[in-house]
């Protein structure tokens, strides 16, 4: 959307205004708006985002694999410690939760939806340029939407705060759960790190399953029945499928082909499957977890499957 406003600013400076008189009202407006906002931002304000809208690896927050990784395993232990302290203490009642979750949940889905538009907006102008298979998997196109895979990336540690909730209310805590939190996020480094220019379509999607699901979550919580709670777990299913056909596809193109999959990636991918094996027949976790079935093997699989593709 910036950059639409940017367009249009230097088209009005070059004299080019749009052939209607309603759509040229409409098209300075929007440049009047777009100067006021600019001019509301102080100067050192507008230089902290540079980090955000280009990544910058050890100047954008979050940038390293150190980080990553602390953040990952910093959240597995908070999930751990903070069940073994609430074995000592009753859940906290629904009702102190009511606001903080459902704020929680509407922001996530509100910002989940903005994030959508914003990605549709320009990968459909990008499509309209270049065509459907060069928006998938031409390299260069990636950085037309590199900051907004990097908000995506920061909204993975806020979706954090969904196993919060659970541990406080004392619920059932799948293994599934702290799994694909704690993968997503090094899933959406992984692709920022290796410029990945398909990835916007699985961002795309899970967005697009987060604007529901975070809806559903925020409705039922103030007492309001929700008219697509079906859509929420065939959502997530449609997602995976279409997620693998697309990583699939992906993986025929020169920036994801499989053959420039190392031996020693190969071998990366088996050490860290046994190391998941080993994680789960791990006395401590396999009481945590015991609630793991077999109804979740499809989605581990998925899981597993697509970043692979997309490392």
């Amino acid at each position: 959307m910036m950059r639409a406003l940017r367009d249009i600013r230097g088209a009005a400076e070059h004299g080019i205004t749009p052939p209607s008189s309603f759509s040229s009202l409409l098209y300075f407006t929007i440049i009047m708006l777009y100067e006021a906002l600019a001019s509301l931002v102080p100067a050192n304000v507008a230089q902290l985002t540079g980090p955000i809208q280009h990544w910058q690896p050890g100047v954008t927050p979050m940038s390293t694999l150190t980080s990553v990784t602390v953040a990952s395993l910093s959240y597995v232990v908070a999930v751990l410690g903070g069940q073994a302290i609430m074995r000592h203490f009753p859940a906290v009642p629904g009702h102190y939760l009511k606001v903080p979750f459902f704020l929680h949940n509407v922001l996530l889905s509100v910002a989940s939806l903005i994030l959508l538009l914003l990605y549709l907006e320009r990968e459909f102008q990008l499509m309209a340029r270049y065509g459907l298979h060069e928006a998938f998997c031409l390299r260069s196109l990636y950085f037309e939407v590199e900051m907004f895979h990097i908000i995506n990336y920061y909204f993975k540690y806020w979706e954090f705060l969904d196993t919060f909730f659970l541990v406080i209310k004392k619920k059932k805590l799948m293994f599934l759960h702290v799994y694909h939190h704690m993968a997503t996020a090094a899933l959406c480094y992984s692709q920022i790190v290796n410029e990945t220019p398909l990835s916007w379509v699985i961002i795309c999607l899970n967005l697009t399953v987060h604007v529901i699901m975070y809806g559903y979550y925020a409705m039922t919580s103030i007492g309001i029945r929700c008219p697509w709670k079906k859509m929420v777990t065939s959502s997530q299913i449609i997602q995976f499928v279409i997620d693998v056909a697309i990583c699939t596809y992906g993986s025929t193109c020169n920036v994801l082909c499989l053959t420039h999959i190392s031996l020693s990636s190969l071998r990366a991918a088996v050490r860290a499957l046994a190391s998941i094996r080993w994680f789960l027949l791990w006395p401590p976790c396999r009481c945590v977890f015991r609630s793991c079935h077999l109804v979740e093997l499809p989605f581990l699989v998925h899981s597993l499957y697509v970043p692979m593709l997309l490392a």
